[in-house]
């Protein structure tokens, strides 16, 4: 933890050297009169009195100028005395006189007159100056008190992986104490406070700044930090911290001193290089780049992952110290071999890149190996478009020709139109001709289909979609030649979701296939967002191993520590908040996984993500479920659950025919778990604000698990 101190001395004191030397021939007397605050309420005045004639002078004192002066409490330093006896010409007094004076402001403005004698009773006065004798100006005095700020901060490695990244976080606690009662304003440029007003003589609030990539890479955060104190007395205050180490780089923010904070003593080191395939049997000498690869640095008690770029590049974070095995492998077909097969880095110092740490991915037969993966844009709603990406690539060592196919319910939506332009179409079906996939090649069809309006299509209703890729009579893996879901179509949504497009249940047959979780989200805020994280767990249930990201809406890195902690993230993708721009202020992230061997009844593969945008509080989606079992009107073995009256409109019950209590889960058609709670002998379930259409109802009591089919009308 450190900690800097801001001391703020604002203290006006004005004294200045006035013009002694000159000389008024006949009698004459100067004033000059000087103020300070000695707090708030409180000024001290003090006095300097000279004989700048040619004549002697005697009974000289000073009395108040005007109503204005006349709560000047002035008085003579040596009673009994109230008057100087005497001075002699060119002589100065600066003891003799003093005044306080209560103050109702933070500004005070205030005048005096000095009385003399001279020969022959003449008397003779002046007008006090601040500066000089020979001005006649009233004295002008300010409050400014001391302002103390304390700042401290403290790094929290959220991941517990020993190393800088993303999600984790700075917590901040900002305390600032003035000797008087006050509003305070305080604002942080890279912080998201917890309480940025105050009112009082005292205010301690604190922040959190949570790490995007841009801190990772240049191990500092830049913080701005202002203040503004409206104080009793009429006006405010600003005060600004300076930097927390003096030799750390200073950024250029719209504050005057920003400071810095450094993440660690020590900077990660890292891990990149190329991934290529050797299309040209010369060991990658003229290779292509192998896109979508996974790299896994494992060391003695953490690994690293992340997924290769389009050109075949990837740079993985480790901590200062270990040996980490380096691999290109995981998941990769039996067909390939790597070369090296692994490389062994032994981490020390810090900022290391151990660079050039390349993989040559070689296939001694050649195989076809097609996959497809539909991605749902947006929600379908009734009367508007709704837009989907087809995404095809070419995971075998041969290059591909064929053609792919989308099927749509015409009863629910119409097509509207496609980029590529489609090769034909005929009521329901889109196909698209492709040439020449090479091995490792991606490619994308952006399509439109218009929902029909009620009553064809009402919220609710399912809109099943499905797409299929030719040639699949000699694919390696035929299964991921096609995809097939419902979308729920909906009359409102939150922008900030996850989905399985499989579904809340899958068929024993498909535990060895592929499930596509989609996480969308929307910029509602005020502003731009430069960097969007998505972080999330995957699943026990989930095979971590067959984790492939598919394509994303922006650019965006992949980094997985110890094979399930899975960050995401969007650099520089400049977000435009919904009000400025709607339609762009959406983005979304698909990748698919399959569950894990064995999979069986009663596992559930379950999926959430936090989303998190620039420093913000992270907005956590729903969570999406899915499961292997069988629907069923009848639950345990001797009917021990009933639930009726189904179909439900407002609430349906769950009823115990024998003493046993379990739990249930109520989720909707695409996996989202909605509601949980105990079962007791009768448990109404409310679904009064659920949208018609149909749920899933999961009853477990001891080790036995059935799920019924509920609809709501």
């Amino acid at each position: 933890m450190k900690q800097k101190l801001l001391l703020l001395l604002f203290f006006s004191l004005n004294v200045f050297a006035g013009n002694s030397d000159k000389t008024v021939q006949g009698p004459s007397i100067g004033l000059i009169m000087t103020g300070v605050f000695m707090d708030q309420n409180m000024i001290y005045f003090a006095f300097t009195i000279k004989n700048n004639g040619d004549q002697p002078l005697t009974n000289i004192y000073i009395d108040n100028l005007s109503e204005n002066s006349s709560m000047l409490d002035i008085y003579y330093t040596f009673p009994p005395e109230t008057a100087i006896p005497s001075l002699a010409p060119g002589e100065e007094d600066t003891i003799s006189f003093m005044a306080n004076k209560f103050a109702f402001d933070c500004y005070d403005m205030s005048q005096a007159k000095v009385f003399a004698t001279a020969p022959g009773g003449v008397e003779v006065t002046d007008l006090s100056d601040p500066y000089d004798y020979y001005s006649d100006n009233p004295t002008e005095s300010f409050y400014s008190p001391m302002i103390v700020l304390s700042i401290n901060h403290e790094y929290h490695d959220n991941n517990g992986n020993s190393i800088v990244d993303v999600g984790d976080d700075v917590g901040y606690t900002y305390q600032v104490d003035v000797p008087f009662f006050s509003t305070f304003y305080i604002s942080d440029e890279n912080v998201t406070l917890d309480n940025a007003f105050g009112n009082g003589s005292q205010l301690i609030t604190y922040g959190i700044h949570y790490i995007t990539q841009d801190d990772v890479d240049v191990g500092y955060i830049f913080n701005g930090f202002n203040m503004d104190i409206d104080a009793n007395c009429g006006f405010g205050l600003t005060g600004y911290d300076t930097p927390h180490c003096g030799t750390c780089p200073v950024a250029s923010l719209p504050v005057l001193y920003p400071y810095t904070v450094k993440l660690t003593d020590l900077l990660p080191n890292r891990i990149s290089g190329q991934v290529k395939f050797n299309s040209n049997s010369d060991n990658c000498a003229s290779g292509t780049g192998f896109p979508n690869r996974k790299v896994v640095a494992t060391g003695s008690s953490n690994s690293f992952a992340t997924f290769t770029d389009a050109s075949g590049n990837y740079e993985i974070y480790i901590p200062n110290t270990d040996t980490y095995q380096t691999t290109a492998t995981e998941n990769l077909n039996v067909n390939f071999s790597s070369d090296p097969a692994s490389v062994s880095i032994v981490s020390s110092g810090e900022d290391v890149n151990y660079d050039n740490t390349d993989f040559c991915i070689g296939s001694a037969t050649g195989f076809a190996n097609l996959s497809v993966a539909l991605v749902p844009i947006d929600h379908p709603r009734p009367g508007f478009s709704s837009h989907y990406r087809l995404y095809f690539w070419n995971n075998g060592s041969t290059a591909l020709s064929g053609d792919i196919t989308m099927v749509f319910d015409q009863n629910k939506a119409g097509f509207g139109a496609s980029t590529p332009v489609q090769t034909t179409f005929a009521i329901n079906t889109i196909t698209w001709a492709y040439a020449n996939l090479i091995p490792f090649e991606e490619r994308f069809i952006d399509i439109t289909l218009n929902i029909l309006t009620p009553p064809s299509a009402n919220d609710g209703d399912l809109l099943h979609l499905s797409a299929t890729g030719t040639p699949v009579a000699g694919d390696a893996f035929p299964a991921d030649n096609s995809v097939s879901f419902d979308q729920t179509i909906v009359n409102a949504f939150d922008p900030n979701d996850k989905t399985v497009l499989e579904g809340a249940f899958i068929e024993p047959t498909q535990t060895g296939s592929y499930l596509h979780y989609l996480t969308r989200f929307q910029n509602t805020g005020s502003a731009s967002a430069t960097t969007v994280v998505l972080k999330e767990t995957l699943d026990a249930d989930l095979d971590w191993t067959t984790f492939e990201p598919i394509a994303a809406s922006h650019d965006y890195s992949i980094q997985i520590k110890n094979g399930n902690e899975l960050s995401a993230t969007f650099p520089n993708i400049d977000l435009p908040h919904s009000s400025a721009n709607e339609a762009a202020s959406h983005g979304w992230m698909i990748y698919r996984i399959k569950p894990k061997p064995g999979f069986t009844y009663g596992d559930i593969a379950q999926s959430k993500a936090d989303i998190y945008f620039d420093f913000n509080l992270p907005i956590t989606t729903n969570e999406v479920a899915t499961q292997l079992a069988p629907l069923s009107v009848k639950s345990f073995a001797q009917n021990d659950f009933v639930i009726y009256p189904n179909p439900a409109q407002n609430y349906f019950i769950i009823k115990s025919n024998t003493a046993q209590t379990g739990t249930y889960e109520l989720s909707d058609a695409r996996g989202r778990i909605l509601k949980r709670d105990l079962i007791q002998s009768n448990t109404q379930v409310d679904i009064a604000e659920l949208q018609c259409g149909y749920y899933f109802i999961t009853v477990e009591s001891g080790n036995a698990k059935t799920t019924y089919k509920v609809i709501k009308q």
